[in-house]
């Protein structure tokens, strides 16, 4: 699986299309990692931004059926989960290049995966400021990772 780097509007663009904007997909699971650590009674630090993540979503889309993101020099990496008894399925994302920074917003259904009969069920809309998912960094790359799918966990297999 080969990184494809992302340096454009017009290259994010290319890549929600094909993705079919992540719309019902779901974001699988996350990788978040620091330059900085201890080392027998030293620390190595980083003195740029030197948090990174990789991120796993499985898409609705058929090919590719799944994509992995890495972002290098994060600013931002925010997750709201949905509300208890909520489904996690993406409505919608958009991915946009401001002023050199990359932003990926997920914005997910939310839709009650139960109800009583005959009742009305409660519909959480998100707002456009904010997005369930948010990632925001200076460099980020893609690949197809349509051979992940699956509910097995790629980042941490061993996780209960």
């Amino acid at each position: 699986m080969e990184w494809l780097k992302l340096e454009s509007q017009a290259d994010l663009d290319a890549l929600m299309r094909r993705c079919g904007r992540f719309h019902d997909g779901c974001f699988r699971e996350a990788h978040v990692w620091t330059e900085t650590y201890v080392d027998q009674g030293s620390m190595a630090c980083a003195i740029n931004l030197d948090t990174h993540v990789r991120a796993l979503f499985h898409l609705g889309a058929e090919q590719p059926s799944a994509i992995e993101l890495r972002f290098d020099e994060v600013l931002l990496f925010r997750t709201m989960p949905s509300p208890d008894n909520c489904d996690s399925v993406i409505s919608s994302a958009t991915f946009s290049l401001e002023e050199g920074i990359f932003h990926l917003k997920v914005y997910l259904c939310g839709l009650p995966v139960t109800g009583k009969p005959n009742t009305w069920l409660w519909v959480r809309r998100g707002a456009p400021d904010a997005p369930d998912i948010h990632i925001a960094s200076r460099r980020v790359a893609w690949r197809d990772a349509s051979e992940w799918m699956g509910e097995t966990l790629r980042y941490c297999p061993e996780a209960p």
